[in-house]
């Protein structure tokens, strides 16, 4: 986003005239990464089961795709590329080797028979993107705790949702760290709702307020 400047104070994004950027743009921005990059993994395990793509070169792919989609989901909730520090590639890292993991898996079910090369799989690649935006919201709540922040509320997204995700809305403002985190829900990394934050407000008393 070129046009854009972080303000990392309010940890938001401004535009040209200094405006605050909505964050549902932002949001949205993302989720347009993400769908090209889920039809990305589609396509590339479609090809796998054409037999244009060995197992090796789909698992390769995959993988590029997965390190892409995951540093631009951290840098995005970070403030841009100049605003990633070493342990916020450092974090971003570990999370991208966990789905490395997952991918294994994935491969190794395939070579097994496990997972048939049907529409499955594809649905099944998929996935993998979506799980960017689940990197996404964990790094904005890191952001929020290094701004001061030591409350959060969940907002549903524009999604059916689940079970867990209506019940962690009807919560409220709750310390940092007492919601389920987004994607750790029944709806898991399709989920699309994210979390707002604050400093917990300071109660006056009567005598303050008299004052």
């Amino acid at each position: 986003m070129p046009a854009f400047s972080f303000d990392p104070t309010s940890g938001r994004y401004r535009n040209e005239s200094g405006k605050l950027v909505s964050q549902a743009h932002i949001r949205g921005a993302l989720d347009s990464v993400l769908r090209a990059q889920a039809v990305e993994a589609r396509n590339l395990t479609a090809m796998l089961g054409d037999g244009i793509l060995s197992l090796g070169d789909w698992e390769r792919l995959m993988m590029a795709n997965i390190k892409a989609t995951h540093l631009v989901s951290a840098t995005t909730a970070n403030g841009g590329w100049a605003s990633m520090t070493q342990a916020d590639f450092g974090w971003v890292g570990q999370r991208i080797r966990t789905q490395y993991d997952y991918l294994r898996g994935f491969a190794s079910d395939i070579a097994t028979g496990k997972q048939a090369l049907t529409a499955s799989a594809q649905a099944r690649a998929e996935l993998y993107a979506e799980a960017g935006r689940q990197t996404h919201r964990a790094a904005e709540t890191r952001q929020a705790r290094k701004r001061g922040a030591d409350q959060e509320r969940n907002v549903l997204g524009v999604a059916d949702h689940c079970a867990g995700c209506l019940r962690e809305n009807a919560q409220g403002w709750v310390p940092i760290g007492d919601l389920v985190p987004c994607g750790a829900r029944q709806c898991r990394v399709r989920c699309h709702c994210h979390l707002v934050y604050r400093r917990k407000p300071i109660l006056q008393t009567g005598r303050q307020k008299a004052a």
